[in-house]
């Protein structure tokens, strides 16, 4: 494969010799350190106009590299504060910055891939100079991908296609595992071979249910992680029991195999060795979370567990899945917040009207894509603050005057529109039956004795059949003895913690086990025992 054979996008305007662009880098890198940093939004929009300038105008190809490497340290400021919403009082700047920060990426790829297609590729000495080129083009199309992760976009222009012809072209020369690094940036695999499987991996991990800032904890772990990953080539007429496969010349994410017609240009993304890894690390920070554990170190010790499970069950949810997201656009009401989910399935609220006279705010908007497992809603703003991540919602249609199919579900990502007007949410549905009760602590603790609304989940999984609670902060404690009151049953149900699922500042989610009298009584005196 050769550098003629790559057809990657570059800026719609043809390159013109231009006067007024300065080529001496002292000069630029000066421009650069005066930038007014102390507005981080103007300062952008300068760095982007100038670059945008230079990769508009025609330029030797070692000189634009060395004027694109003067945007580096720019570059990881303005990466730095943007990307962290701490800095943004509102979503909707954030929104804002980042699709700057996108189009300052998008240029600085163009820049790359400018100096990748001029290079004198028959120079073999200057092997180390070719895959610097590619690795650069890439690393800024990934972090343009990263950037979509985070903004929970699904649709992406183009980006994948070319992140696959750079690593076709790379893998034909014997780049892959040339070393590399990102001037001042750590967040990157450090060669190409790892950075496309870091990017892909994090692609197929399902980040959408994940809130943004979680995303860069997954992003991270998996640039020290990710070449752990296999990637082989996969024989014609041939498909894996499992796992993902890459289509060189498409412009789709790695996915299932089931969704690939078999063709000569395919790779098989085998992620077996990465999961074994993966497995180790779950088990030592869950024996210790504060655990040394390379990629996690500033991933706060209380979600590294969840964080790493969610890896492992993605990668095999998403192998595994024999559906798409299917597009609709289906009309829903929606309510939120424990309180208000419970009234609503509540056998005390008979009719739609009860309904409406009883519960605080119920919203009315659109499921725009859906699968079996979630769905992507659009709802307007006004109720924008309490729907974050973690929020527990139950949706259901209204058909003719009637309940129809509620699904409860939580709450994974929340952006708001351009205009401010809408929020469009990524939800996870809940499986199970659900019945309304009130749960309270049987213990010593009096704070948690009075009765709380909640949710009992019944589902049924590999034939057993398993129960959960959904209720408000606070009560959960492993082991801890509990008593569920169901509606119009005089007599209380015996229960106990076990696992923790989900928890936020809105909601608690955790496995109980329902105990008979009798298991209670032995459960009275083992922690009687262990009191004593």
């Amino acid at each position: 494969m050769n550098l003629k054979d790559l057809k990657l996008h570059l800026p719609d305007e043809q390159a013109i010799k231009n006067s007024l662009v300065s080529t001496n880098t002292a000069k630029l890198k000066q421009e650069l350190d005066q930038l007014p940093y102390g507005n981080m939004h103007q300062a952008l929009d300068q760095a982007i106009e100038k670059l945008a300038l230079i990769n508009r105008t025609q330029i030797a190809t070692n000189l634009r590299f060395e004027l694109l490497g003067c945007f580096l340290p720019s570059f990881q400021m303005f990466f730095d504060h943007l990307i962290n919403p701490e800095n943004h009082r509102q979503a909707s700047t954030f929104d804002k910055a980042r699709n700057k920060l996108s189009e300052l990426c998008r240029e600085m790829s163009f820049g790359y891939k400018l100096t990748l297609l001029t290079f004198p590729e028959k120079n073999r000495f200057k092997t180390r100079k070719l895959a610097e080129r590619v690795y650069y083009a890439m690393a800024f199309s990934s972090i343009t991908l990263f950037i979509e992760f985070q903004k929970h976009q699904t649709k992406t222009a183009y980006f994948w296609g070319d992140i696959h012809q750079l690593y076709a072209y790379a893998r034909s020369k014997k780049l892959l595992r040339h070393p590399q690094e990102f001037e001042g940036l750590d967040i990157l695999a450090n060669s190409i071979e790892g950075l496309y499987l870091q990017t892909s991996i994090t692609a197929i991990s399902d980040p959408y249910q994940l809130p943004s800032n979680q995303i860069m904890h997954i992003w991270n772990y998996l640039s020290q992680h990710s070449h752990h990953a296999i990637i082989t080539a996969l024989e014609p007429n041939t498909a894996p029991d499992s796992g993902f496969v890459i289509k060189l010349k498409g412009d789709e994410k790695p996915q299932s195999y089931r969704w690939f017609e078999q063709a000569t240009d395919m790779l098989a993304l085998d992620l077996d060795p990465l999961n074994e890894i993966l497995s180790g690390h779950l088990q030592k920070i869950q024996s210790n979370p504060d655990s040394s554990v390379a990629g996690l170190g500033k991933t706060p010790p209380e979600i590294r567990s969840s964080l790493l499970s969610h890896l492992t069950e993605s990668w095999l949810q998403t192998s595994q899945r024999n559906e798409e997201r299917v597009q609709t656009n289906k009309t829903v009401e929606l309510t939120y917040g424990v309180r208000d989910v419970h009234c609503l399935v509540s056998q005390s609220a008979d009719t739609v009207i009860q309904i409406r006279e009883q519960i605080s705010d119920l919203l009315e908007g659109q499921i725009t894509d859906e699968s079996t497992t979630g769905a992507h809603v659009s709802l307007p703003a006004a109720a924008k603050r309490e729907l974050g991540p973690g929020q527990l919602v139950l949706i259901y249609e209204n058909q003719m005057g009637m309940v129809n199919a509620p699904k409860l579900a939580l709450v994974r990502w929340s952006t708001t529109d351009q205009s401010g007007q809408r929020i469009n949410l990524g939800i996870k549905y809940i499986p199970g039956h659900i019945y309304p009760v009130s749960v309270k602590a049987n213990d010593k603790v009096t704070v948690d004795a009075y009765p709380r609304n909640g949710l009992l989940l019944q589902s049924v999984s590999d034939q057993a059949q398993e129960w959960q609670i959904v209720t408000t902060p606070g009560l959960y404690q492993e082991n801890r003895k509990l008593g569920l009151l169901f509606e119009n049953q005089p007599d209380e149900q015996p229960a106990r913690a076990a696992r923790l699922i989900a928890n936020s500042k809105d909601i608690q989610q955790f496995s109980i086990e329902i105990l008979t009298l009798s298991n209670e009584q032995v459960a009275n005196s083992s922690i009687e025992a262990q009191e004593i």
